[in-house]
């Protein structure tokens, strides 16, 4: 965490006042939590952050809803590769006409207007194709690059996908950490004695696998989600699905 916030012009002073705005607003939580009135004094005691800077900073809390959004066309990827009726006999996402065509079950303009009202369609095709996402052929057919998970070069893109997956993954550890029940899939393969290059093909496999097992996945998941649109339930959860590969030198450990 050092190296990233060092490479990315964020120094000792700056980390810090991140840490304290997030302490106060988790001490908040916590105490309303208990049942208490979260004074200064009291978030102060709790987190350790002095009173002046719990009165100062307190009311800067992150926007949590704001974090956990995500770039439309994410959800353009995640709907096009979950969606069976897109996909061909293999599982590889189908291209579709532009616009809505006879012939075809549904368009990118159909697509794109179900997942926002506040975007137009040409617009987030336009930027879909800006970012390698889709490209547009002659017959102004639309064909998805599903390899594609983070769109472009956008910082602040992949700086949310960033702070989502770690987040949930030390949430998810942390809960089993702390013996919560059931436990949260957190598992990995560990080996060591290896050569440079049984990492490289054991990269190359992990990530085939990987991919099979995380399409097989969001495909469930928009399925029981198109299921259950119509029932009283409350539409209020989220998961998140996820595996990683590693290797370094050990020397370097």
């Amino acid at each position: 965490m050092v190296r990233l916030c060092l490479r990315y012009g964020l120094d000792y002073r700056g980390l810090t006042e991140i840490l304290k705005v997030q302490f106060i607003a988790v001490g908040e939580e916590e105490i309303k939590r208990s049942g208490h009135a979260a004074s200064d004094s009291r978030v102060s005691l709790l987190t350790g952050v002095h009173r002046k800077d719990v009165k100062r900073l307190r009311g800067a809390e992150v926007n949590d809803a704001e974090l956990q959004k995500r770039p439309l066309s994410a959800n353009l990827i995640s709907y096009w590769i979950g969606t069976p009726s897109l996909l061909d006999t293999e599982g590889n996402p189908q291209a579709i006409p532009r616009s809505p065509t006879p012939g075809f079950a549904t368009s990118f303009e159909q697509v794109a207007r179900s997942l926002t009202k506040d975007v137009h369609p040409r617009a987030l095709l336009d930027e879909c194709a800006r970012q390698g996402i889709v490209r547009l052929d002659h017959e102004d057919m639309v064909h998805l690059n599903a390899d594609v998970l983070i769109p472009d070069q956008n910082l602040d893109d992949k700086a949310g996908f960033f702070a989502h997956a770690i987040h949930d993954h030390i949430a998810a550890s942390g809960h089993n950490l702390a013996g919560g029940t059931p436990a949260y899939l957190d598992r990995h393969v560990w080996f060591v004695d290896l050569t440079e290059a049984d990492a490289v093909k054991l990269a190359a496999i992990s990530e085939k696998i990987a991919m099979k097992a995380l399409k097989s996945v969001n495909q469930h998941a928009q399925e029981l989600k198109q299921a259950s649109e119509e029932t009283p339930e409350s539409h209020n959860t989220r998961i998140t699905f996820g595996t990683y590969f590693y290797n370094t030198r050990e020397a370097d450990d």
